[in-house]
C-alpha cells in the first residue's frame, strides 16, 4: 500500500527535525568537551596533575557552570579551593 503525499510530508518534516536536533546535540557535546579540555589544561598547568576523581566531578558539571569554573580558577591558590568550589556549584 502506498503512503499518502501528506504522510510523506509529515515523515520528511520529522526526519529533518531529528537531524536538526542531533546536530544541535553534537554541537553542545563538542562545546562541552572543548570547555572541559580547556579547564583541565588550565588546572593542570596551575596545580600539576588533577586526580581522576576531580576530573570526573568537573566533567559532570553543566556547561555554564564549567565555563564559570574556567574564570574562577584564576583565583584559586590550591586544590582545596577547587574542591570547595565544586562542592558549592554542583
Amino acid at each position: 500500500m502506498r503512503e499518502s503525499p501528506y504522510y510523506q510530508e509529515i515523515l520528511e518534516k520529522g526526519r529533518q527535525e531529528g537531524i536538526k536536533l542531533r546536530l544541535a546535540q553534537d554541537r553542545q557535546r563538542g562545546r562541552q568537551e572543548a570547555v572541559f579540555s580547556f579547564v583541565l589544561r588550565s588546572l593542570t598547568r596551575k596545580f600539576g596533575n588533577i586526580s581522576p576523581d576531580l576530573q570526573a566531578r568537573i566533567s559532570q558539571l553543566p556547561l555554564f557552570v564549567m565555563e564559570n569554573l574556567g574564570e574562577d580558577l584564576l583565583d584559586f591558590t590550591s586544590l582545596d579551593d577547587l574542591q570547595n568550589w565544586i562542592q558549592t556549584h554542583q
